[in-house]
């Protein structure tokens, strides 16, 4: 005798199967994949009301550039205090040197970092510099998102500024 299969279909249901409605899908133009990308339009995100999503900033979306930023803070987080756990349990003068030295060059490029992630998050609430984020409320009227996405360049560019400025400041020291 062949062993009993669980089968999900054969379990007893106590609400009657029934079709729900179906509402006529929007057809998507395929042929600017890139575009549709760029717009956030394959991800969870485009799930939420244009009201409470990010003005069009014409490159990757916010919560993408954010999430990159918060992977690499996270790893330069961990390799810091892995060094400072060496240099604190090593007793070679040599190994404490480098990894001491390593964990104080990954401390400062941390403060530095969060501030970037800040910025790619659209939340630097300092009180000058919060004049270059980015607000919520997507425009989505015909040719709404390039219009947005032109009036936020200059804030964009002022960011990326910003970004390129922090970064550097970590190789002078």
């Amino acid at each position: 005798m062949a062993p009993h299969r669980f089968n999900f279909r054969a379990l007893p249901l106590a609400v009657p199967r029934t079709a729900a409605p179906v509402e006529p899908a929007e057809t998507n133009d395929e042929s600017d994949e890139l575009g549709a990308l760029i717009n956030g339009d394959f991800s969870t995100v485009a799930q939420v009301h244009p009201r409470l999503r990010f003005q069009a900033i014409g490159a990757c979306p916010v919560p993408l550039r954010s999430s990159v930023m918060r992977v690499v803070l996270f790893k330069l987080l961990g390799t810091g205090v892995f060094a400072a756990l060496v240099a604190a349990g090593s007793s070679d003068p040599i190994v404490v040197k480098t990894c001491g030295l390593a964990a104080a060059i990954n401390a400062v490029a941390v403060v530095h970092y969060v501030l970037i992630w800040r910025i790619r998050l659209q939340s630097l609430n300092i009180k000058p510099l919060s004049a270059w984020m980015v607000g919520l409320g997507r425009n989505i009227a015909p040719g709404g998102f390039d219009a947005q996405a032109y009036e936020n360049s200059s804030k964009l560019y002022a960011q990326e500024i910003a970004v390129d400025s922090l970064r550097h400041s970590d190789l002078i020291f």
